[in-house]
């Protein structure tokens, strides 16, 4: 039986905290605090496929 993927509520993307500025959105570049380009200063990274379904929206579950 397949149901919505509860991480991703079906949508099958996922928005993920950026890793290069830890989600803040800024970083320091050694003389001054900068945006992140990574995330461009979001400190989130959009639209990335859901882990726990796979980019599917849905997920597989026993009836049992």
């Amino acid at each position: 039986m397949e149901i919505s993927c509860p991480t991703c509520r079906g949508r099958k993307v996922i928005d993920l905290r950026c890793t290069s500025c830890g989600g803040g959105g800024e970083v320091f570049d050694g003389d001054k605090i900068c945006q992140c380009e990574e995330c461009c200063g979001d400190g989130v990274l959009e639209d990335q496929d859901c882990s726990s379904c796979g980019g599917d929206g849905f997920i597989e579950i026993d009836e049992d």
